[in-house]
């Protein structure tokens, strides 16, 4: 094979970048204006939690360790109430899901 010369053109910077994240972070935000923000997003995070933790009660509740009740044009074997079943118990294991992470946001905060 013969061999060839390699020519290699650098590419052109484009004239309206926007800032890098590293310069993003020299801008400095006063402690005590960060306190106050970090503690409206602990109250807002623990609102959500206590929402979250209310409506897994609440869909417990409607389980009832798995004896869903059956409503008055159901019987147990029925696909109407089978789908039912299927439906809230995902809602539960969506909730609990949400439930984590918003503990776990709150884990996060300083």
């Amino acid at each position: 094979m013969p061999q060839s010369n390699v020519t290699v053109i650098e590419g052109t910077k484009l004239a309206n970048q926007t800032p890098s994240a590293s310069s993003l972070t020299s801008v400095k935000i006063d402690p005590q204006q960060q306190r106050e923000r970090d503690a409206q997003a602990r109250k807002i995070l623990n609102e959500e939690m206590t929402r979250i933790d209310q409506r897994l009660l609440e869909l417990k509740k409607q389980w009832n360790h798995g004896e869903v009740a059956k409503l008055a044009n159901e019987t147990a074997q029925s696909a109407a109430y089978l789908q039912r079943v299927e439906k809230l118990k995902i809602e539960m294991q969506r909730t609990q899901a949400d439930l984590a992470g918003v503990q776990r946001e709150i884990a996060r905060l300083p």
